[in-house]
């Protein structure tokens, strides 16, 4: 995974958690945000964020994840909606943000099969604990979501030697 800091919020969705330890310290193992709109989607229109305090499938990391509503509509039954995200987590101390991107391919799909995309190890545990990381400070931590829809598209140009050129001095 790729990471960065950055000082810009996420430009889609920001979620708050107040009370992290009622998370953390119950028998749910996840979480879903309200649902936002992002791209002509809705990520409820068809996205959720969807986070485990506890981890998915790794029980020392915080799993998070973006997820597809399935209130969207689409034009067939074989949709997939093209993407490339970056989640975040809040740093409170400097007041900047850790993005999270897949490294692997910069280009995800949505589908049918996959309405969940994200990361098993977000942040180990002990990161997101460790109070001079600035994550998780007085019981609140911060999370965030941006996507980049990618379409098709119908505008098309060509360009060949019979075209003439406007050259601009």
């Amino acid at each position: 995974n790729l990471r960065e800091k950055r000082s810009l919020p996420p430009a889609d969705y920001i979620f708050k958690i107040k009370s992290f330890n009622l998370l953390a310290d119950s028998t749910v193992d996840g979480f879903e945000s309200g649902v936002f709109e992002s791209g002509g989607y809705y990520w409820c229109v068809c996205t959720r964020l969807v986070f485990y305090p506890k981890g998915k499938g790794s029980s020392d990391h915080l799993s998070l994840y973006l997820k597809i509503d399935e209130s969207n509509s689409y034009p067939n039954a074989a949709w997939s909606v093209n993407v490339c995200y970056r989640l975040f987590v809040y740093d409170q101390i400097r007041k900047d943000y850790l993005a999270v991107q897949d490294a692997k391919s910069g280009v995800r799909t949505f589908d049918q099969q996959t309405s969940e995309l994200g990361f098993d190890k977000f942040l180990t545990l002990a990161e997101l604990n460790q109070h001079l990381k600035g994550y998780l400070l007085n019981n609140t931590c911060t999370f965030g979501a941006e996507i980049y829809v990618i379409k098709p598209t119908d505008t098309e140009g060509t360009l060949s030697k019979e075209d003439s050129l406007a050259i601009k001095v």
